[in-house]
């Protein structure tokens, strides 16, 4: 990376903190396992005057995916798991699904399976303004009146909450981003016999030197928890002390923890486990997953006409699998790209993106809720990618 692409990098970052889209981030490029390029500006809590830092723990939301697909890989690698096993064969709750076909509610034509789950193509969605997402939405408002309550839902009651509502479409009809990564990870907790976060830990964490990712922050790690914000203007920002989809604060151990969307990491622990995606499953010397797992990641798993059903307008000129995006090499996304580069993002603005073919790595990090600000990440991808 020159020295002039350095330079316009900082410049995005800082102009965007001045225009208040954020109250602070950073970024970070890797090329060859080294990193050529960090930058951090404005402040992960305005109010405490505390400075965005690399070490700074951030909601992860839906990073949190990569992470529950890599450990899915783990198991079936060991033979535990296969993505063509059905979803019930874990989860009996999830036998004999039900559709949600216009008026009507009718049985699904066949099980969801992990590939399913991969995929996003479970029919499984989030609560949304739709009929079945407004269903759904009835579940989760059922399990966050309980953790105000602090009466919190188990993993598996959970589950059974996700596997009550209908599908909005049978199996393998269309991609729909919802709640498979949660039940993916409902499934990696029957087959280990472990919480997630245990498993990610003694698989993950523990041997990617993740000191601080898990599904909440110790007491003793609290004053590096960034604020989250959210925006209420153009340029106005205000905390966000809402929370979605079942999850907590994250300041104590939760009783769900949520393999779609409930980790806290920083941006060093992060790298780590790009820099093992980018190592093709090493890192320092320790083998994760197979070369050939990792190879595959950067292949789509939908077919044309599935591909054709992503509606995310960030995901132009791209498929998805393995709970990411993968992109096509068609020269038709929205910034620089490179065929077969995956990754993911989060709600509250993380990103990351690696590419194998040039042996490169992009993280930003900010803590806006709904973050919508894609321009900036497509304007630095443009620089990198240039």
């Amino acid at each position: 990376m020159t020295e002039e692409q350095k330079n316009k990098l900082v410049q995005i970052m800082k102009v965007d903190i001045r225009k208040g889209n954020a109250a602070g981030a950073q970024a970070a490029v890797f090329e060859k396992n080294e990193e050529v390029f960090y930058f951090s500006c404005g402040m992960a809590d305005r109010e405490k005057e505390m400075p965005m830092k690399r070490d700074t723990i951030c909601r992860m939301y839906s990073m949190t995916k990569p992470v529950t697909a890599v450990a899915a890989r783990i198991l079936m690698e060991r033979g535990l798991l296969s993505v063509e096993d059905p979803v019930e064969k874990y989860l009996p709750e999830f036998a004999n699904m039900q559709v949600l076909d216009g008026i009507h509610i009718v049985p699904a034509k066949r099980s969801i399976t992990i590939r399913d789950l991969l995929c996003m193509t479970s029919g499984i969605v989030y609560p949304d303004v739709d009929e079945a997402g407004k269903i759904m939405e009835e579940q989760f408002a059922d399990i966050e009146n309980a953790i105000a309550c602090r009466n919190s839902y188990s993993t598996r009651e959970v589950m059974k909450k996700i596997a009550s509502a209908p599908l909005c479409e049978h199996p393998g009809m269309i991609w729909r981003y919802g709640l498979s990564a949660d039940v993916l990870g409902g499934v990696i907790e029957v087959i280990t016999g472990k919480k997630l976060g245990e498993f990610f830990r003694e698989e993950l964490f523990e041997p990617l030197e993740m000191k601080d990712t898990g599904f909440y922050v110790p007491r003793e790690k609290q004053s590096r928890f960034a604020q989250l914000y959210k925006q209420t203007g153009e340029g106005m920002l205000e905390i966000d002390r809402e929370r979605h989809l079942g999850l907590t604060l994250c300041l104590e151990p939760p009783a769900y923890e949520a393999g779609g969307a409930g980790l806290v990491s920083t941006l060093e622990d992060y790298s780590h486990f790009a820099q093992m995606l980018i190592g093709k499953g090493v890192w320092k010397g320790r083998r994760i997953l197979s070369e050939a797992t990792v190879e595959s990641f950067g292949e789509n798993m939908l077919s044309k006409n599935l591909t054709n059903t992503i509606y995310f307008p960030q995901m132009r000129g791209y498929g998805y699998g393995n709970l990411m995006r993968v992109n096509l090499g068609q020269r038709i996304s929205c910034s620089g790209e490179s065929a077969g580069e995956f990754g993911w993002d989060g709600w509250t603005g993380p990103y990351f993106t690696v590419d194998l073919a040039n042996e490169r790595i992009f993280l930003y990090m900010v803590q806006v809720s709904g973050f919508a600000n894609w321009p900036v990440i497509w304007n630095m991808r443009d620089v990198i990618w240039g």
